[in-house]
């Protein structure tokens, strides 16, 4: 649970930083004038980003049992 919120805070303060640099450094009017609108842009960054992390999150804990050859044991 901690990890997928770490992730989760991490995506977000991304965002946050990719839309305050774009608006203080005036890319923005860039977007614009070509008919992409910032917050497009920020919600496919968004879906990109998490998407990719999640895959990452998922991926990360099978690959490492398999690249160790470690077996998980359950007491019952």
């Amino acid at each position: 649970m901690k990890r997928t919120l770490l992730l989760i805070g991490t995506n977000l303060a991304i965002l946050l930083v990719l839309g305050v640099v774009s608006t203080l450094t005036g890319a923005h009017r860039f977007f614009t004038g070509a008919g992409l609108d910032l917050g497009r842009l920020l919600m496919l960054a968004m879906l990109m980003g998490f998407g990719g992390a999640f895959i990452s999150r998922w991926m990360s804990k099978i690959i490492a049992k398999w690249s160790t050859g470690a077996k998980v044991t359950t007491t019952g």
